[in-house]
């Protein structure tokens, strides 16, 4: 990750579900690779084309270590819509 973030990746471009790298991590409970993407200043406010958020799939994965990172910096924990809020509000 550090290798493609020196060779100026773009770490905001989106797979075809439109989640970022910083989203696919939360989603896989990558903290180390989630902590190097923060620290390059990644979007924590992106949002899927599902509606999911990063701050969603930590919550819906139960990764507490990723929950305590974002929930100190400046994020909308309002954003998220569609099918990934309603499964977390099931859970």
């Amino acid at each position: 990750m550090e290798k493609l973030l020196k060779a100026k990746s773009d770490i905001e471009s989106k797979e075809i579900e439109g989640r970022t790298s910083l989203l696919i991590a939360a989603e896989n409970r990558h903290k180390d690779v989630f902590e190097i993407l923060l620290k390059a200043h990644a979007n924590i406010d992106v949002e899927s084309n599902n509606g999911s958020t990063v701050l969603l799939s930590a919550a819906e994965y139960g990764d507490e270590g990723i929950i305590s990172l974002l929930l100190k910096r400046n994020l909308d924990c309002n954003k998220g819509t569609g099918t990934a809020a309603r499964r977390l509000c099931w859970h």
